[in-house]
C-alpha cells in the first residue's frame, strides 16, 4: 500500500468560522419545532415558524450536515486535514454534490479514469472540475481548502502527469 499523497488540506480557520453557522442550521429547526409553547418563534407576519418550508428542509438536512461537520473535524484531527489526496491510485475528494452511488462523503475515482482538471464555478463557489475519460464531469469545491484553487489545480495536474 502506497503512502497517500496530499493534494490539499482543509483550512482550520475556515471550518472554525463555518462551524457555528452549520451548528445553528442544525439546532434551529429542532428548536422551532419542539420549543415550549411560550418560547415559540414567529415570523414577521405572526405565523408559527414550525409551518415554514425552510424549517422542515433544514430539519431533514440536519443529520447530514452534522455528519459532514464530524467527518471534516475528524479529518482535521486525525489525518492532518486531508481534503484531496491520492492513495492506491485513487483520487479522493469531497464533491460538490452527493454521487448517485453515495457510500461516503468523499468520492473516490481511479486516476486512470481521469482525463484532466480545469477551474470552474459551482453555484456560488469556485472550484475545480474533474473531467473523466467517460465524458462525465465532477465538481470539487475549494472554498474550505487552505491552499488556493490554482495551487490545487497545479498539484492535481502534476499528479495526473506522474501517474501516466
Amino acid at each position: 500500500m502506497n503512502q497517500p499523497v496530499t493534494i490539499a488540506n482543509f483550512s482550520l480557520g475556515k471550518i472554525i468560522l463555518l462551524a457555528p453557522v452549520w451548528l445553528w442550521m442544525i439546532v434551529w429547526p429542532w428548536w422551532i419545532l419542539f420549543a415550549p409553547q411560550d418560547m415559540r418563534v414567529y415570523d414577521r407576519y405572526g405565523e408559527d415558524m414550525a409551518h415554514d418550508f425552510v424549517t422542515w428542509a433544514l430539519l431533514l438536512l440536519s443529520p447530514v450536515m452534522l455528519m459532514l461537520l464530524i467527518v471534516m473535524g475528524r479529518r482535521l484531527a486525525y489525518q492532518n486535514g486531508q481534503a484531496i489526496w491520492i492513495a492506491d491510485g485513487q483520487l479522493r475528494y469531497l464533491p460538490y454534490a452527493a454521487h448517485a452511488q453515495f457510500q461516503s462523503f468523499f468520492r473516490s475515482v481511479p486516476l486512470s479514469d481521469v482525463d484532466g482538471f480545469s477551474l470552474g464555478v459551482m453555484g456560488p463557489y469556485k472550484g475545480i472540475i474533474v473531467h473523466l475519460i467517460s465524458g462525465e464531469q465532477d465538481q470539487m469545491p475549494t472554498i474550505l481548502m487552505a491552499q488556493s484553487r490554482d495551487v490545487i489545480l497545479d498539484r492535481l495536474n502534476n499528479a495526473l502527469t506522474a501517474s501516466r
